[in-house]
């Protein structure tokens, strides 16, 4: 817990006797760390707006439902 600097001073006692645990904290730091890296952050940032601009059509149709009302409501079809 927070301000608990007895059970940090313990815990800190605790990874200098124990390497394995050491080893496998830093096996998961760097493996989080990872997920801030700035190809992984720009991969991901641009999925979300392909997915935002070319959106997949639902399962078991073909997209034709929404582009047929999609065209119908454009301002160029009530023209």
């Amino acid at each position: 817990p927070a301000g608990d600097v007895e059970g940090f001073a313990g815990y800190v006692q605790r990874l200098g006797r124990e390497p394995e645990l050491r080893r496998a904290m830093s096996r998961r730091a760097t493996e989080r760390a990872q997920n801030f890296e700035w190809e992984t952050v720009l991969e991901r940032l641009v999925g979300y707006y392909d997915e935002i601009l070319d959106p997949a059509p639902a399962p078991g149709g073909d997209g034709a439902a929404s582009e047929a009302v999609f065209s119908a409501s454009s301002p160029a079809a009530a023209s």
